[in-house]
């Protein structure tokens, strides 16, 4: 990801924080780099109404969480779903020089979180 991308997102950080009552969450941490990320949905007719992370560890994985929230607003469950590293990088370009674990470990927890609601939902 260039410089001022990132420097942006980190800035900005629209979807840092928490929803009170989620529909869902998930959380993934990386056993090698122990990037840890939390993600909360908030989801009506099939469609991500509202979106929160909490990341921890590196300005990548926070700068990834923050896109992949970004990009995952608004959408159906099913396309945030099929968001991907490279789904990121062909937005703004490569995220970071560190390990892939950074930038994957915000897609991970998104994910998890969809996986969450559609098993209560199917209860």
């Amino acid at each position: 990801m260039r410089g001022e991308e990132v420097a942006k997102l980190l800035r900005e950080r629209k979807y840092e924080g928490a929803i009170e009552e989620p529909s869902a969450m998930g959380t993934e941490e990386h056993p090698l780099c122990n990037d840890k990320v939390s993600f909360y949905i908030t989801v009506e007719e099939g469609h991500i109404k509202e979106i929160k992370y909490e990341a921890y560890q590196c300005a990548s994985t926070i700068a990834g969480s923050e896109l992949t929230a970004s990009m995952a607003k608004g959408k159906t469950l099913e396309d945030a779903e099929t968001i991907s590293l490279k789904d990121l990088e062909d937005k703004v370009g490569k995220i970071g020089n560190t390990n892939r674990c950074c930038k994957e470990v915000a897609i991970w927890a998104l994910k998890k979180a969809i996986s969450s609601y559609k098993g209560k939902a199917e209860i």
